[in-house]
């Protein structure tokens, strides 16, 4: 069993991915760089070019993991990952632990996949009503940067 295999295996996390008129080649070099440690990609394309969708879904076409969805009108990131979650729960597509949300110039490794599911996961074992896990900017957190709050506001909703 390679590396990525054990990524996989331990924590099953599907990305969904948001792309907006994308450069194809660094999105498609950075998928790369993190699908065998994945069990799938979502891709939800924000109404890019026709010629752009047109190359997003020949990519998905070709890689069996990579599943891709065309958004009729660019409503912002939360739209389209919430298109996302719909697909995945229609699917009722039980083989993800966790979600991993991104947008195309967010660029993961295979390593650092796993790190944030067995960070979060670790972080569940202390506190089981745990739901996300997200960055933050407040420079004074001790601890790691562990603070649990009450509600969040991701880039969509603003």
């Amino acid at each position: 069993m390679n590396q990525s295999d054990h990524l996989t295996k331990e924590y099953l996390v599907n990305v969904v991915l948001v792309t907006y008129n994308p450069n194809l080649d660094d999105l498609f070099k950075n998928i790369q760089q993190f699908i065998d440690g994945v069990a799938s990609v979502i891709l939800v394309d924000n109404a890019s070019t026709i010629d752009i969708q047109s190359k997003l879904n020949d990519y998905c076409l070709r890689n069996d993991n990579v599943t891709y969805l065309s958004m009729q009108k660019n409503n912002g990131i939360g739209a389209a990952q919430n298109e996302a979650i719909r697909f995945i729960l229609s699917q009722k597509n039980d083989e993800g632990e966790f979600l991993l949300f991104f947008d195309q110039d967010s660029y993961l490794t295979s390593e650092q996949t796993y790190k944030l599911a067995k960070h979060f996961d670790d972080e569940f074992k202390q506190n089981p009503s745990l739901a996300l896990l997200g960055a933050t900017t407040n420079a004074n957190v001790e601890d790691n940067g562990r603070q649990l709050v009450q509600h969040i506001i991701s880039s969509g909703s603003l």
